[in-house]
């Protein structure tokens, strides 16, 4: 019975042993598991910090071409107006210059 008690006591302490190492073996999968999703997450977070900063440099670029885009405009602008005053000067001139030839010569 010594010797029975003793293989019992042996299996259960065999069976503790793997137990123990399954677990271990389990908690390191689960550890490993964690590490790898978390460097997939930073992995992830640099590209959309990569691709958030490439979305900046191109809406500070549109941001200069609009502002280019806008100077030019008022340029053409300002020079459309210069010519409209230019040419309703113009338009006055020749009136008084009509106005003057009708009084030189009212056959005319």
């Amino acid at each position: 019975m010594s010797t029975a008690l003793w293989i019992i006591i042996d299996v259960i302490v065999v069976l503790a042993i793997v137990a123990l190492l399954a677990l271990r073996a389990r908690s390191g999968r689960a550890t490993q598991h964690r590490r790898v999703e978390a460097r997939a997450r930073r992995s992830e977070a640099g590209r959309l910090q990569e691709s958030a900063e490439t979305e900046q440099q191109r809406a500070a670029q549109a941001a200069g071409v609009a502002d280019e885009h806008e100077q030019r405009a008022r340029r053409a602008r300002e020079e459309a107006e210069a010519r409209e005053a230019s040419a309703r000067e113009a338009a006055q001139r020749a009136e008084e210059q009509a106005r003057l030839a009708e009084h030189a010569d009212p056959d005319r």
